[in-house]
């Protein structure tokens, strides 16, 4: 088994963009991804190096979860994390189309829009995306396809304001 700290430098980067896209909030991502190493340093013994990743984005959607059951509440993306656009108006476009984006990924059903992210933003592969959501390889390929589906659908439709 890796050491923790190799497990930090290999995942923390990936488990912290998961948590910044599935809570919107980077303050909320950085507590997530603390909280998930720490359980994970508390169970290590349980750890197996080839689905580290999968269990810790799992404990990072759980904790999400928990949070969002007992707040009640959503919190939208920042609108300044879009980078690079080179020219005001471009930016201006970019910052709508990621907030169009952002509000249809939060109309999405939580499974679905967990799965999407974690096959798009982590490309995880469909066998540790099920892993990680406690379902099987064929519901999560089923998930990611209705995410897209549902996703391209709001934003042809411009529903996701």
């Amino acid at each position: 088994m890796e050491s923790f700290e190799e497990i930090w430098n290999e995942h923390a980067r990936d488990v912290w963009r998961f948590a910044r896209w599935l809570s919107g909030d980077p303050v909320l991502a950085d507590d997530l991804c603390a909280e998930a190493f720490a359980r994970a340093w508390a169970g290590a013994s349980r750890i197996e190096t080839r689905t580290v990743k999968a269990y810790l984005l799992a404990i990072v959607r759980n904790i999400y979860l928990k949070t969002r059951r007992t707040a009640g509440r959503q919190i939208d993306l920042d609108p300044e994390a879009v980078e690079g656009a080179p020219d005001p108006e471009q930016r201006a476009a970019a910052r709508d189309e990621a907030e169009r984006t952002a509000a249809a990924l939060r109309r999405l059903p939580e499974g679905e829009r967990a799965a999407l992210l974690l096959r798009t933003i982590e490309e995880l592969p469909f066998t540790e995306i099920g892993r990680c959501l406690g379902i099987s390889e064929v519901t999560a390929r089923v998930r990611v396809h209705r995410a897209r589906l549902k996703l391209g659908e709001s934003l042809r439709k411009g529903t996701a304001s």
